[in-house]
């Protein structure tokens, strides 16, 4: 059928035929034909209309017209639609037209001739006859409509702010039956004769007497609470429509009442008809007036107190799971880039997101469960991400989040003890994501310690989590109180994955931390005893946990006290019956070298030498060919340009193997003695090289590995001994 065609030419060209065909075979068809031809054009009239091109919908406004017999036909509501809000100029300015042929039509308006057959614009043409009609409501209604599409036809279909506003204005008094209607009617054209193009509303409320101007801000409050109190969704979405426009421009805010008297009341109707409304059109229209008003100084304290009343008893009771999803899901579109709200009062942040506080803050505890809790009775994916949207997401965009943020930190302790394994995630990612004002963050890791012993796995692993978290990107006092716990988690706990993240945090913990001038200042757990070292080296025969343990060891290995008890550990264990180092040791040993942890200080050279020599042995060792060239190239940018002696005279010059002399002017320098570049310890550098290289490579080989290995490790000297030192993440 070629009504039904793909290309919308062809179906816009069909429509045309069918309106002239039709014309001319008035003449010669019977009434009964032609009665039934009517009833299916009307049919396909109204299927046409939504085509989703613009010139098809111009085609069928042009066919229709003749069809129309009765003005409170639905049809013609749906043509002062178009004429409004169609998205094409032209369907708009064809709307107008039909709805003006209508109107001139005696068999729809009663036998009026001339009601509206002259050029529109005169302002006395229009008091008349609009005061003088007394047909149906509908007849009254589509009158105005016509006014307000004809000015909209005068600005070449240009809507602006203000005169969609008093489109909306005009058709909402018109339908309640306001008795100064034309008045506002002519008002507007006046503006519009004018030349002013309806910039604002200021014009136009310029031109209405003092009595009707006092009369409409006391009829439409009564017109907007009547109309938003009805069930029937077209009235409350007209009435939702028509305040947005009027919200756009400052100088509507007087018809609205006064805020004590008129606000509460309409801030009530619209809370309501959000939660109540099953339409998804109408609750997205009134979310996103409602998100308008809770950022507007005028309307903030009325729809905060409303919403916060209205959807309390919806979230509670035995039932509550049944309205939970609507309700989280009405918090999350109002919090939603509300940062980002334009409204045409500025505000001051502080002053702006107070009932948002106020609506979001009772409600804190049930969204960290339906975040966190992930049982049965919150399955539900899209509630669930509304809860997570509200915290990780709405909550950053508040200037004034921190009262909301410090009340959602509070309550995470409480909900851990019921976290199941898929919450964790979530725990970590808000603790993460939020500011955490640093004496909050002192408070929940006191408040989470106790939580360490919980009989709860997960919940041992989400606290845990959670004070890493927190001393990475905070003081590392924090977790100060926690010592023993996180030591007897990393010694005894059951679950390989919670013993890993303890040993990790104690590393954190070990480590000195820097201080701005340049000193360390004390780890806040006790100084690393040989005692508790030798409590872990046994956890190296574990594989799972070996790289934690070994990067824990080598913190402690800054205690010189410690670092001697490892080192000959490390030696005992190769003289054992059949001469071999176990594999732990060797990556223990490799780490060491590497970290630098050798010759870090003045306290116990001799040993530290010993393991130097010691190393360079072992990576000789063809059964531990795989740490061979970690340790060899760690010796050689490590160590090669700096050996220490006990003994050396202050004064001694301080040479680099095969590097300039390093001047001795500086305290610092003066610290660290090198020893002269001997033959001896030439030949030790020769022995490093041979031993990485073989006895086949050149020497430009030799030297070009060494110069960019030399660049994965710095040279340890006096002034980069403190920066080889880690600090812990986030310090």
């Amino acid at each position: 059928m070629a009504l039904e065609d793909r290309d919308y030419d062809v179906r816009s060209e069909t429509i045309e035929f069918l309106t002239v065909f039709f014309n001319k075979g008035e003449g010669v068809l019977s009434h009964e034909s032609i009665a039934a031809m009517e009833e299916t054009n009307l049919s396909l009239f109204d299927k046409g209309i939504k085509d989703g091109y613009s010139s098809p919908r111009k085609s069928w406004l042009k066919f229709v017209a003749p069809y129309i017999k009765e003005a409170c036909s639905h049809r013609v509501t749906l043509i002062f639609d178009l004429a409004i809000s169609d998205s094409n100029n032209l369907v708009r300015i064809e709307a107008s037209n039909t709805l003006y042929r209508l109107l001139n039509d005696s068999k729809v308006f009663g036998k009026r001739p001339g009601l509206l057959r002259t050029k529109t614009g005169c302002i006395d043409y229009f008091l008349g006859p609009l005061g003088t009609i007394d047909t149906s409501p509908e007849t009254h209604f589509l009158a105005y409509s016509f006014v307000a599409c004809d000015t909209l036809m005068k600005l070449n279909g240009a809507s602006s702010l203000a005169h969609d506003a008093w489109v909306r204005l005009v058709v909402f008094l018109g339908r309640n039956g306001f008795e100064m209607v034309s008045d506002i009617i002519a008002a507007g054209l006046k503006a519009s004769k004018a030349g002013q193009m309806f910039k604002d509303l200021t014009a136009t409320f310029n031109n209405l007497e003092a009595r009707v101007l006092e009369k409409l801000r006391g009829a439409l409050p009564v017109y907007l609470d009547s109309a938003l109190s009805n069930p029937g969704s077209d009235d409350i979405l007209e009435s939702v429509n028509l305040l947005t426009s009027l919200l756009r421009d400052e100088n509507a805010y007087s018809l609205l009442g006064g805020p004590k008297d008129t606000h509460p009341r309409l801030m009530s109707r619209l809370a309501e008809a959000s939660v109540k409304s099953d339409e998804d059109r109408l609750r997205k229209s009134v979310l996103n007036l409602l998100r308008a008003l809770l950022t507007n100084g005028r309307f903030r304290e009325s729809i905060g107190s409303r919403c916060s009343e209205l959807m309390g008893p919806y979230l509670s009771g035995q039932e509550a799971h049944k309205h939970q999803g609507k309700i989280i899901g009405i918090l999350y579109r109002l919090t939603a880039n509300v940062a980002d709200s334009t409204t045409a009062v500025s505000q001051e942040p502080s002053d702006r997101y107070t009932s948002l506080n106020d609506i979001i803050s009772p409600h804190i505890s049930l969204l960290l469960k339906l975040t966190l809790l992930v049982g049965d009775w919150t399955r539900q994916v899209e509630v669930r991400k509304h809860a997570e949207g509200i915290l990780l997401e709405n909550l950053t965009t508040y200037p004034g989040r921190s009262i909301l943020i410090e009340d959602v930190l509070s309550e995470i302790p409480s909900v851990i003890p019921a976290i199941p394994a898929e919450g964790k995630a979530n725990a970590v990612k808000i603790i993460d994501t939020l500011p955490v004002p640093e004496g909050k963050a002192l408070s929940i890791a006191h408040a989470l310690v106790p939580l360490l012993r919980d009989q709860s796995t997960y919940a041992r692993a989400t606290a845990l989590e959670l004070l890493s978290r927190l001393d990475r990107r905070y003081r590392p006092e924090l977790t100060g109180s926690a010592t023993q716990e996180i030591i007897a988690l990393a010694l005894k706990e059951s679950v390989d994955e919670i013993r890993i993240t303890a040993i990790q945090l104690l590393s954190a913990m070990t480590v000195p931390l820097e201080v701005p001038d340049g000193k360390f200042k004390k780890p806040p757990v006790a100084t690393p005893t040989i005692q508790l070292a030798s409590q872990f080296i046994p956890l190296l025969h574990n594989e799972t946990l070996r790289p934690s343990v070994v990067e824990l060891l080598s913190a402690m290995a800054l205690q010189p006290s410690v670092r001697r008890a490892l080192s000959l550990k490390i030696m005992a264990s190769s003289f054992g019956p059949d001469g071999a180092l176990l594999e732990a040791y060797t990556e223990l040993l490799a780490r060491l070298v590497s970290d630098g942890r050798f010759l870090s200080d003045r306290s116990d050279e001799a040993t530290d030498k010993v393991m130097l020599f010691f190393a360079s042995a072992v990576a000789a060792k063809p059964e531990l060919e795989q740490y061979r060239f970690e340790i060899l190239t760690a010796l050689w940018c490590r160590y090669s340009s700096a050996v220490p002696l006990p003994t050396a005279p202050a004064s001694t010059t301080l040479k680099a193997l095969g590097s300039p002399t390093v001047p001795t002017s500086s305290t610092e320098d003066k610290a660290l003695i090198l020893e002269p570049a001997d033959k001896s310890t030439e030949r030790l550098v020769e022995w490093f090289a041979f031993a990485t290289f073989g006895s086949h490579a050149t020497q430009y080989e030799v030297d070009k590995c060494l110069s960019r290995s030399s660049l994965w490790l710095p040279k340890l000297t006096s002034k980069t001994l403190q920066s080889e030192v880690p600090a812990p993440p986030g310090s």
